[in-house]
C-alpha cells in the first residue's frame, strides 16, 4: 500500500514539475517566435508584447499589450489584452481549436498617405504561400471597446473619423469545408454615427450575407471624400438592407471578379 502511494506521490509531483517547466517556457517561446516571425515575414514592422501568462490547467494563454507597426511611428494594430482560451479538444484532434478568443481595447489606426497607399498593406506578408488555410475552428471571438482611427490624408482637404466603441461577437466558426460562422457588429462614430451589422462568414470560399442598419451619418463630414463637384453642408444619411458576398476559387491562376448583391430597404 505505502509503495503504491509513494508512486503516486511521485507521478503527481513529477506532474505538477513538468508543468511548472511548461508554464514558465510558454512565454518566452510565445513571444520569440511571434516577433521572429513578423522580422522574417513583415519588414520594417516591430511587434512588441507585454506579460504574457499561460495557463496550463485551463489551457488559456493571455497577453497584454500587444502592438505591431513601423518600429518609429505610432502602432498600426494594438490591443490591451489578447486572451486565447484552446480547446481541450485540440489535444487529441491535432487541430486548432479555441473555445474563445477575446480581444480587448484593439485599436486599428488605418492611414491613406498622399500618394494614396494604406499603411494596413504593410502588414501583408510580401510571400504569400498557395497551401489551403489552416484548420482553425473558434466557439466564440468577441471585441470589446475597439477602436478604429481612419485618415485619408490625400488633397488639401484631410478626413478624418473614428469609430469608438467596437462590440463584435463571432460563434461557430472555421476554416474547414463550408462551414459559417454567425457575427454581430455594433460601432458608433464620434460624430454620432451607428452602424449595427449581422450575417454570417465562411472563408471556404471567401462568402459572406447578411443585414446591416447606418444612422447618423452627416453629410457635411463626407465631404472630403465627395470631391468639390458634391459640398453637402447640412443633412444626415441612414440606410438599412442586406446584402451578399461570394468569391469563387480561382481558377487557371486568375482570381474571379467577386459577386456583390446588395439591397436597400430604406434610405
Amino acid at each position: 500500500m505505502r509503495r503504491r502511494v509513494f508512486i503516486i506521490v511521485a507521478a503527481l509531483l513529477a506532474l505538477a514539475g513538468g508543468g511548472f517547466l511548461v508554464v514558465r517556457a510558454v512565454p518566452g517561446l510565445v513571444r520569440s517566435e511571434a516577433q521572429a516571425w513578423v522580422s522574417a515575414n513583415l519588414p520594417g514592422k516591430r511587434l512588441t508584447l507585454g506579460a504574457i501568462r499561460f495557463d496550463l490547467w485551463a489551457l488559456r494563454l493571455t497577453i497584454d499589450d500587444v502592438a505591431i507597426g513601423d518600429a518609429a511611428a505610432a502602432p498600426m494594430l494594438a490591443a490591451a489584452t489578447v486572451d486565447i482560451d484552446a480547446s481541450a479538444a485540440s489535444l487529441w484532434t491535432l487541430s486548432a481549436r479555441l473555445d474563445a478568443l477575446r480581444l480587448v481595447a484593439p485599436v486599428v489606426d488605418a492611414v491613406v498617405a498622399r500618394d494614396g497607399t494604406l499603411n494596413l498593406a504593410g502588414l501583408v506578408p510580401k510571400t504569400q504561400s498557395d497551401d489551403p488555410l489552416p484548420t482553425l475552428a473558434i466557439r466564440r471571438l468577441e471585441v470589446s471597446d475597439g477602436r478604429v482611427n481612419f485618415s485619408d490624408r490625400r488633397g488639401s482637404a484631410r478626413y478624418a473619423k473614428r469609430l469608438a466603441p467596437i462590440g463584435f461577437v463571432l460563434r461557430d466558426f472555421t476554416t474547414a469545408g463550408d462551414g459559417h460562422g454567425l457575427y454581430h457588429l455594433a460601432a458608433s462614430g464620434d460624430s454620432g454615427e451607428r452602424l449595427v451589422w449581422d450575417g454570417k462568414l465562411a472563408l471556404a470560399p471567401i462568402a459572406s450575407a447578411g443585414r446591416f442598419r447606418l444612422a447618423g451619418i452627416r453629410l457635411a463630414d463626407l465631404a472630403p471624400l465627395l470631391g468639390p463637384a458634391l459640398r453637402p453642408t447640412a443633412g444626415t444619411l441612414a440606410a438599412e438592407g442586406g446584402y451578399a458576398l461570394q468569391l469563387a476559387p480561382a481558377a487557371a491562376g486568375r482570381a474571379p471578379p467577386p459577386q456583390l448583391t446588395v439591397d436597400l430597404a430604406r434610405l
